[in-house]
């Protein structure tokens, strides 16, 4: 949402360092999730930062997504970096935010349309594998 940010605000900091800053050891942490805005918005930069990240020895990645896994699937058709960021990620949480459904948020979610899925449980077999507590 622009009007939520101010459009000379902010810092670029290269991908590198930003993964360097994630696992900070100074913080007890065992992976780190990727959220809002949309993180798909920027596949490439964002598949460099999952890289990164796994490079550093990060053992787990949880993804947020206003799009689905499944529509995620489709566009990764045009857009390669997307089909490699879900083959790199462990957890997606899937599927926009709706204000008249969040009385059925679960752990993680905000809205009851959202899932939280295995992804690569879900490319191996064909379809969304749904994470249970």
């Amino acid at each position: 949402m622009p009007h939520l940010h101010a459009a000379g605000a902010g810092a670029t900091v290269p991908v590198g360092r930003l993964a360097e800053l994630l696992r900070d050891p100074a913080h007890s942490r065992d992976g780190a999730s990727l959220l809002g805005g949309e993180p798909f918005a920027q596949p490439d930069g964002l598949l460099a930062l999952v890289i990164a990240l796994r490079a550093r020895g990060c053992g787990h990645i949880l993804a947020y997504s206003g799009y689905t896994y499944e529509r995620l699937r489709a566009m990764a058709a045009d857009q390669p970096a997307l089909g490699a960021v879900l083959e790199q990620i462990d957890l997606l949480v899937d599927g926009p935010y709706v204000a008249a459904l969040s009385a059925a948020a679960g752990p993680w979610t905000e809205s009851g349309n959202q899932r939280i899925l295995y992804v690569q449980a879900s490319l191996m077999l064909g379809h969304p594998v749904r994470w249970r507590e």
